[in-house]
């Protein structure tokens, strides 16, 4: 095999391509967990990126001081018009994500 750099650029957009149709089906693997939800996901518009975070809410009852003790973990996932925070599920099956 020859060393061309023209083979090695179309090699790279191979592994770029394929690096994409990946991500892409994780994504979807990801969004097809998402329970409770009553609009279409795809009003949303495309999915930028999603993650497991821990989030702090305050409760009108509550104090300052006690925020640090309430940490939720969620899974967060941006869209271009909106921000889905789900939470895990536990189901007899395995765990899902519920909106």
């Amino acid at each position: 095999t020859s060393d061309s750099p023209e083979m090695a650029a179309a090699l790279k957009e191979a592994v770029d391509t394929m690096l994409s149709v990946l991500a892409y089906l994780n994504d979807s693997m990801h969004q097809v967990s998402i329970t409770g939800y009553s609009d279409n996901l795809s009003n949303l518009g495309l999915l930028l990126m999603h993650g497991s975070f821990r989030v702090w809410t305050e409760h009108k009852h509550e104090r300052i001081r006690d925020l640090r003790l309430r940490a939720m973990q969620r899974h967060l996932f941006l869209y271009q018009r909106a921000l889905l925070l789900c939470k895990k599920k536990d189901d007899h099956h395995g765990i899902n994500e519920q909106s």
